[in-house]
């Protein structure tokens, strides 16, 4: 009766695991509603930024109006607009559909790099490790910046594909998966694309397996890249696409490697130290880690037990977070803002891995005495999770934020008829040529999602109209197409509208010549039929110099 009674008390009792699996449940729980609430926060309730962006023409594929490339014109990879459009299928594009999408990556990214930490560190480092990683990142607003960022889905591919491969290491099968997650996550963002070489190198590892593992990897990888040119033919947006990579080749240039290589790795420094205060030491500690090793077990041998300890999750977490720097030397973009969703799981995985191989370094040598040894390790693994002053400074930035707002009337008012009405406005006018144009803003794809036109000219990024053969390209649609309504906004515009209008495109010009002005200050009508307004548009044009 007794051991009965121990055995019920022990399973449902209420010990230390379960109090640190209940705080670990409501701090994640509370951290992706505060993320999710505070980005909706003032923005009326409707889709904005990137968001829309990508959403358009992933909308259009499902209604059958439009493609990718097509008419939505863009540089994103077709991997981020295909992951929309089974979930909009079967859910629908609504704000509320797409918060539950975003929770669910969040609550998603959350739970795997849980999982891995507890993989990497006991029990008590992996808790430390976890919390003080959703500090920073709430301190640092990684994920409220923006809405269902696409570093968000593309993440959470990464972290399945690690998860799947440390745990079913030994079933080549399981990396057909690998091969796959990582494609998808390369095709999300072209930052990811080199994140398959961390598990190459983790299969050829696998001596009796090595061979059979890579060509499931590589068989996985190929497999999506058929199925997403599978999908750019089933929408005819192959060649459409090809158009998009020869504009990357030429306006996206490979930069010269030394210098963006020493770009990234200050950028890298200074946000690791906005994370984590003395993150920059761990190399020397783990150096020194390393050294004490050597001199205890030699070359050799210690150089055999730093590869495989704790099934090589120390070299597989720092190949990963190496890999995605590469891309970024690659993109010549350094981190910055939400971007460093990117490095930041990776980056915590390698330092808790690596705190427990400097643990087991230090704890082995025979050089120091016990007392120094744990006094080492207590300082190294309290200095390198010591939140810095921007992140402290940060809480503090978000704890007024929460004051000095609703978190859940954004929740509860998503797309009300009040946010919609201009769009109602703009689909009012759209009975001549059937197409409208957003003149600028990265937000501009809200309006085709609200409404359900296209654009009329394939570019419907102004911030794109980069190069000459673009921009011909652009001027031409909008003459032989001319837009039934112009969205007009300069707010948002995100580059020198004077300058675009001088040199690009005379957007005033043609609003106060062949456009009327709605009840909504900025939307604005066609004047005439769609042959007189071709007209119209066209000696404007010429009259700033663009014309025959």
């Amino acid at each position: 009766m007794t051991r009965e009674l121990i055995l019920v008390n022990t399973s449902f009792g209420f010990g230390w695991s379960t109090v640190r699996l209940a705080l670990v449940v409501a701090g994640s729980a509370l951290f992706t509603y505060l993320m999710v609430s505070m980005t909706l926060v003032g923005r009326g309730g409707v889709l904005d930024n990137d968001l829309s962006a990508y959403l358009a023409p992933a909308v259009a594929i499902v209604r059958g109006t439009g493609a990718p490339y097509v008419n939505y014109f863009d540089v994103k990879p077709p991997g981020l607009v295909f992951f929309f459009v089974p979930w909009i299928a079967l859910f629908g594009s609504s704000m509320k559909s797409l918060v539950v999408l975003d929770v669910i990556l969040l609550a998603g990214n959350l739970t795997l790099f849980f999982y891995l930490l507890r993989r990497v560190a006991s029990p008590l480092l992996r808790d430390v490790a976890y919390s003080v990683s959703i500090v920073a990142a709430f301190g640092l607003q990684l994920f409220g910046g923006m809405f269902l960022l696409s570093e968000t889905v593309g993440s959470f591919f990464l972290l399945l594909a690690l998860a799947v491969a440390l745990r079913f290491r030994s079933h080549p099968q399981a990396f057909l998966l690998v091969g796959a997650l990582c494609a998808l996550s390369g095709q999300v963002k072209e930052v990811w694309v080199f994140s398959i070489i961390p598990f190459g190198v983790l299969a050829l590892m696998d001596r009796p397996r090595r061979w059979k593992t890579l060509a499931c990897l590589a068989a996985g990888w190929v497999a999506i890249l058929g199925l997403l040119v599978g999908g750019l033919l089933a929408v005819g947006a192959l060649g459409a696409y090809l158009d998009v990579l020869r504009y990357k080749a030429t306006v996206f240039p490979l930069p010269g490697l030394r210098a963006a290589a020493r770009a990234v790795l200050n950028t890298v420094s200074s946000e690791s130290i906005t994370v984590f205060l003395l993150w920059p030491i761990f190399p020397l500690v783990m150096g020194l880690a390393v050294y004490l090793r050597v001199r205890v077990l030699g070359a050799g041998v210690a150089l055999r037990e730093l590869v495989g300890f704790k099934e090589s999750i120390v070299l597989v977490s720092f190949l990963t977070w190496a890999c995605l720097v590469v891309g970024y030397v690659w993109q010549d973009k350094p981190v910055q803002g939400h971007s460093f969703v990117i490095l930041f799981f990776p980056f915590v995985l390698f330092t808790a891995a690596g705190l427990v191989y400097v643990r087991h370094a230090l704890s082995n040598s025979k050089s120091w005495r016990l007392l120094e040894r744990r006094s080492a390790v207590a300082i190294v693994i309290g200095l390198s999770l010591i939140p810095s002053v921007t992140v402290l400074a940060g809480l503090g930035d978000r704890y007024q934020e929460i004051r000095g707002s609703d978190q859940l009337s954004p929740l509860l008012t998503l797309e009300s008829s009040a946010s919609l009405q201009k769009y109602a406005v703009m689909a009012s006018h759209l009975n001549g040529t059937g197409c409208m144009q957003v003149a600028y803003g990265w937000n501009s794809g809200a309006a085709y999602v609200y409404t359900g036109a296209n654009p009329c000219s394939r570019y419907f990024i102004a911030n794109l109209l980069t190069n000459e053969v673009v921009r011909h390209e652009f001027r031409r649609d909008m003459t032989t197409r001319p837009p039934d309504v112009i969205v007009y906004q300069t707010d948002m515009a995100d580059l020198d509208v004077q300058r675009f209008e001088k040199t690009i495109f005379p957007y005033s010009r043609v609003l106060a010549r062949c456009y009327t002005a709605t009840d909504t200050t900025t939307v604005f009508a066609a004047q005439y039929g769609p042959i007189e307004q071709s007209l119209c548009i066209g000696d404007q044009l010429r009259l700033g110099g663009w014309g025959p």
